[in-house]
């Protein structure tokens, strides 16, 4: 057989070639670079052992852990914004720096370490500003206080000034009445004969009789209720200064100091002499008056020498009070003559310089210059046992008496069986 023939190789131009090369660079490219990835993160060891990336992993730790801390001390329990590192009070959304003080039993709402001086009893009164204490400078003045007279201070705090004081008070057999700064006559206890039930009306002056009642309205003119058996509740329309009661009947002082009365007068105590006085008062049957120079005048029913003036002491008295059937009076000096019934001791006045004298049924009052006041007589039923207070008027009842102190509140005690002793507050 013959030799084989080989067909002739072909040569690859330049172009060809540089081509083919530049595919291969390609495909490498494409087919190791995952492999590559790989062997960096697993075994690569300028990547697990670098100290640079293992100290960025650390940092990164670090980072971590400060955020874990913050979120601890940042927590904000109340949700008003402010975390429990600078609230002070992180469960009361009220409570954060920057609130405003209210009034709501928290000391510090702004958190600035400062007591809120609207929750702090400055006057030690027991009331704060929160409390509705208007002045906690002043410890006479709070929600609780009793609003005084003529002071221009509103020491109730509820926006008005001198409504609640006391002015002028008197009290007849078991019923008490007072008249207030503003003009209103209020009346408690006995009711029976409607002597307590008060019209409408402003009034400037009254008096207590024993079952009825008489005031000078703010025109002048007077106006009675209560028991009217006699006419003793039936005034004369004319102007008075004043007025009195009695046990059943009653008089009217006019402008110039003389005197007119109505009701019974079976013992002539509707007769008062023709004079001119400071003022009058009346007893169950009799009236006695004071005179501008001193002198003290009685008239009606005498049977216990009720209207025999100790004459010794005529020119020096400056007051007069009767009671059911006798009658003090207190001279210029300060002494206490008493005249008539004195079965109850009523008439036994104590020694000392009074101020103010005033007769009850049984029993007779009066008040020191010390400010003490003192009675004497018939005490069964405590109406001879008043309270250590200032009083500048006493007046007294059947069994009670009250008394008007110096701020003008009025304090009863005695038997309270009808409520007269139960001031109304």
């Amino acid at each position: 057989m013959g030799q084989e023939t080989l067909p002739p190789m072909r040569t690859t131009s330049p172009r060809t070639a540089l081509l083919l090369a530049l595919a291969g660079v390609f495909l490498w490219t494409v087919t190791a670079c995952p492999g590559d990835d790989d062997d960096d993160v697993s075994g690569d060891d300028d990547v697990t052992g670098d100290d640079d990336a293992t100290g960025d992993d650390d940092s990164a730790d670090d980072d971590d852990s400060a955020d874990d801390d913050d979120t601890t001390a940042g927590t904000d329990v109340d949700g008003d914004g402010h975390t429990e590192d600078v609230d002070c009070n992180d469960t009361n959304a009220a409570v954060h720096p920057g609130a405003e003080h209210a009034c709501d039993g928290v000391m510090d709402n702004d958190c600035d370490g400062i007591i809120d001086e609207n929750e702090t009893d400055a006057d030690l009164d027991g009331y704060t500003d929160c409390d509705g204490d208007c002045d906690d400078l002043d410890d006479e003045v709070n929600p609780t206080a009793f609003d005084r007279c003529d002071d221009g201070i509103d020491n109730d705090c509820d926006g008005t000034t001198d409504e609640d004081g006391y002015v002028q008070m008197d009290i007849g057999r078991d019923h008490s009445c007072g008249l207030t700064c503003l003009g209103e006559l209020i009346c408690w206890g006995a009711n029976g004969d409607g002597q307590s039930a008060v019209p409408p009306e402003s009034y400037q002056q009254f008096e207590a009789g024993k079952f009825h009642t008489c005031a000078i309205k703010a025109d002048g003119l007077p106006d009675c209720w209560g028991k009217n058996a006699n006419g003793q509740s039936d005034p004369p329309e004319e102007e008075f200064r004043a007025i009195r009661a009695g046990f059943s009947h009653s008089c009217g002082e006019y402008l110039d100091g003389t005197v007119i009365c109505w009701g019974l007068n079976n013992d002539g105590q509707c007769d008062p002499p023709e004079e001119a006085f400071t003022h009058v008062t009346l007893g169950h049957w009799h009236g006695c008056g004071v005179t501008a120079d001193g002198w003290v005048l009685c008239w009606g029913k005498n049977e216990y020498g009720q209207t025999n003036v100790v004459a010794a002491e005529q020119g020096n008295y400056v007051q007069v009070s009767t009671g059911g059937f006798h009658t003090a009076a207190l001279t210029v000096d300060g002494r206490i003559e008493c005249w008539g019934y004195n079965g109850w001791g009523n008439c036994n006045a104590p020694p000392g310089t009074f101020v103010h004298v005033a007769s009850g049924i049984k029993h007779t009052c009066g008040i020191l210059d010390t400010g003490e006041s003192l009675c004497w007589g018939d005490n069964s039923s405590g109406q001879c046992s008043p309270p250590p207070l200032e009083f500048i008027h006493l007046a007294g009842g059947h069994d009670h008496t009250c008394g008007l102190t110096t701020d003008g509140e009025i304090l009863c005690w005695g038997l309270n069986t009808s409520g007269q002793c139960n001031v109304p507050q």
